[in-house]
């Protein structure tokens, strides 16, 4: 049991760390990493294989990508790049307090199981 909680905190941290350098990426880089990243994505899956592939993609660049073309659609293109680098400011500093209660969890509650 201690060694499944274990492996769900690693894959949740590494989900995590995923999302913060795809999210890092966009707010540099910008629309070049969307399109980059937006190859990986089938528009309309049938196979089994698409669908995963697009299930991979939503884990890896879901959110980060889902906040920027929100942004982009709302507003022009400066002002959604300013606010997706205040919106990544704030998605890091929530998940840097992820990383913390999960290492905390691990680290306290596990090791006593």
């Amino acid at each position: 049991m201690v060694t499944v909680l274990y492996i769900i905190s690693i894959v949740i941290m590494l989900i995590i760390f995923v999302q913060l350098n795809s999210g890092m990426l966009t707010a540099l880089i910008g629309n070049d990493f969307v399109s980059f990243t937006n190859r990986s994505y089938v528009k309309k899956p049938i196979s089994a294989f698409d669908k995963t592939l697009n299930f991979v993609f939503f884990i890896f660049h879901g959110v980060p990508d889902y906040f920027y073309k929100l942004f982009m659609r709302r507003t022009s293109y400066w002002k959604a790049r300013f606010y997706f680098l205040g919106w990544f400011f704030i998605f890091s500093t929530f998940c840097m307090v992820i990383f913390f209660v999960l290492g905390y969890f691990v680290e306290n509650f596990l090791v006593k199981l």
